[in-house]
Order: C-alpha cells, then sequence, then structure tokens
C-alpha cells in the first residue's frame, strides 16, 4: 500500500512538534508494511529541520491526479485544498491534520493520527464524499477552455480596486441578475466555510446538493446570497471600465478580458474525505465558530 506526504513549509507548530509528527506517521506506516512517498518540497523542508527520513521515498512532481492508495495532509485548509487536486475523482482519499490555525477541512488533530490511521487500515474509518465544480472561459466563437476544478469557490474579481465590475449572471440561459460590486462567488457546499462566509453567505452542509451565489461588496444592499441545484449550469459576463478581471479558482487567479465568459457546472470529480469515527460536521461547526460560546463569560 502506497501513502502518500504533502505538507506546508510554513506551518503554525514548533520545528519539533512537526518533526515529532512525521516520526508518528513514519512509525504506524512502517509497522504496516505501506510504502511513505513525501512530495518533493517538504521533504527537502523536512532534511533542513533534521528529521529522519530514511526508508521514505520522494513523490514525483504532480499537479494532477497521483497513483497513492491514501493521501495525508499536513498543514492547514490551504494545504489541505493544494492536496485535495492530487487525489480528486479518485478513489484514494484525504486526511487532513491540523497544524494550521483554523482546521475546518484538515480536522484531525497531530494526536488523533494514529487512531485514525489504524481505522484506516482496520475498514472501520469513516468516509465522506464532497462535491467539487469546474470552472470554463468561453470567449464568443471559441470552444471552452477548461480552468480547473474546485473544492471551495470560483470567484470572478474585480482587478482595479477603486473601481465595481458588473458581473451579468445566468442560470441555464435564464437572467439572474446583474451584480454591480467587487465580484461574484459561486460556491460549493464545502466552500460555504471559506470565503463565502466572509461575504454572508448561509453555512451549507456538505452533504447538500447546491451551488451558491454570493455578491462580494454588492453596490445594491438587496442582492442576497442565492442557493440553487448542483445539476445547473451558471454563466457570467463581466463588464469593467477596466477592460479585464480576475477568475480564482480556490484562490488561484488569472486574468481575462471582457468578452470572456466564465461557466461554472458541477464536475464528476468528488473528493473522499477519511474522518474518524468520532468526527461530526456540526461539531466541528460548533467548535470552530464558537457556536454557544459565552464571549462575556469567558472575558471576566
Amino acid at each position: 500500500m502506497k501513502i502518500s506526504l504533502v505538507g506546508a513549509i510554513h506551518q503554525q507548530y514548533p520545528d519539533s512538534e512537526i518533526v515529532e509528527l512525521v516520526g508518528k506517521i513514519r512509525s504506524a506506516i512502517s509497522d504496516s508494511a505501506n510504502i511513505l512517498e513525501i512530495e518533493r518540497r517538504f521533504y527537502n523542508h523536512l532534511s533542513t529541520m533534521g528529521c529522519p527520513l530514511a526508508g521514505t521515498h520522494i513523490m514525483p512532481s504532480a499537479t494532477e491526479q497521483i497513483d497513492t492508495d491514501l493521501l495525508i495532509s499536513m498543514g492547514g485548509d490551504g494545504t489541505f485544498l493544494r492536496a485535495s487536486k492530487l487525489v480528486a475523482g479518485s478513489r484514494a482519499p484525504i486526511l487532513g491534520i491540523n497544524t494550521g490555525s483554523l482546521g475546518f477541512l484538515a480536522n484531525v488533530q497531530p494526536e488523533e493520527f494514529e487512531d485514525v490511521f489504524q481505522q484506516f487500515l482496520d475498514g472501520t474509518a469513516e468516509y465522506e464524499e464532497r462535491t467539487m465544480l469546474d470552472a470554463f472561459i468561453r470567449e464568443s466563437g471559441k470552444d471552452e477552455v477548461y480552468m480547473g476544478s474546485v473544492l471551495n469557490e470560483v470567484a470572478l474579481l474585480k482587478r482595479d480596486t477603486a473601481r465595481m465590475i458588473t458581473v451579468n449572471t445566468y442560470i441555464d440561459d435564464d437572467f439572474v441578475a446583474g451584480y454591480d460590486g467587487d465580484g461574484l462567488l459561486v460556491a460549493t457546499p464545502t466552500g460555504s466555510t471559506a470565503y463565502t462566509l466572509s461575504v454572508g453567505g448561509p453555512i451549507i452542509s456538505p452533504a447538500t446538493s447546491s451551488i451558491t451565489l454570493c455578491a462580494i461588496a454588492p453596490h445594491t444592499l438587496n442582492m442576497r446570497p442565492l442557493v440553487v441545484p448542483e445539476g445547473v449550469e451558471v454563466r457570467m459576463e463581466v463588464q469593467s471600465r477596466t477592460g479585464n478581471f480576475s477568475l480564482a479558482c480556490d484562490g488561484k487567479a488569472t486574468t481575462h478580458r471582457l468578452g470572456e465568459d466564465v461557466i461554472v457546472r458541477l464536475s464528476d470529480k468528488r473528493l473522499r474525505v477519511l474522518h474518524s469515527r468520532e468526527y461530526s460536521y456540526f461539531t466541528t461547526l460548533r467548535n470552530k465558530l464558537m457556536w454557544g460560546h459565552n464571549v462575556r463569560k469567558s472575558a471576566r
């Protein structure tokens, strides 16, 4: 069995604790007669920290799906997002160890790893499938160009900080509205606790089949978040005095000219996420967002 490890170069945890955690991962995997491969840049970073890496392998450079039986993401939610692209659409699950800050996606704590990994080996772990979206650019008279798959959101953003853009939005060619403001987000349920949350969007359970549209700093204050079925096509035309706009797929941005429509559809890819048997999405929400937490009492 092949286990792959992707990690953040800059971690919230001290180097000594990172080395200790990698040691636990190596030990758990070697005890089970598995192969551990580590992405090159993280491998090199661990080497500079004096982390023992004997018996491990360097993962071949990859930006798309890799051949593995389990992918471990070690870092925060940003590392998890980057790693997710490597196993999206495959049967290999991803396990996120949180050595970052918030940890919505990477929700396994370092001290829980050995138990969760054993559950994976025993076949008793919990799995959850997360939906993804595909983004395309289409210029008039030309074929669609695939821009990427996202776990969180597709964002259309203005390039000039001093000016608004208008995003004329269609659902299955049915005109919805022209969104005037800083841009528009098209998000998955997973993305409802990411960028969408910060612009006032609803929190949507990942088990829900839907797509959310949220305006970013709308000029018209009655522009509210809109939730639509996952099977629809969302098409967006941008109007801007600057002649261009940004398209960000899970934070990776590219610049485009007016006349290039953005199209978003449900992806055929799914992400298989590995959790411990004790995992609860609502417990994660309650803890991470401190729901029910008495701020006045804790401030005394």
